[in-house]
């Protein structure tokens, strides 16, 4: 599987693009064919998509230099092989 993901024949999804999240899906898809970068929040993942993290964690240039698919739509998690969670816990 390892081969299909990095050939871009099978998908990584990150859920959370914070601080954790949006790190580790630009690594990813610096050598990842295919990532999906998923947050509940509409308004983030436009901004990510125009290539502009307000965290000041990632430049544009990375931004957009990585293969990464933003979204909010929960259905495209189902392109994933593998879903890793970035999320906050209580």
């Amino acid at each position: 599987m390892i081969d299909q993901i990095l050939k871009g024949e099978k998908a990584i999804a990150i859920v959370g693009l914070g601080y954790v999240g949006t790190p580790l899906a630009v690594e990813f898809g610096k050598v990842v064919g295919k990532v999906i970068g998923f947050d509940i929040k509409k308004q983030r993942t436009e901004e990510l998509s125009n290539s502009n993290d307000i965290t000041g964690e990632i430049t544009a240039e990375d931004l957009k230099n990585s293969r990464i698919d933003f979204t909010s739509d929960p259905k495209r998690l189902r392109e994933a092989s593998v879903i890793i969670i970035a999320v906050p816990t209580p």
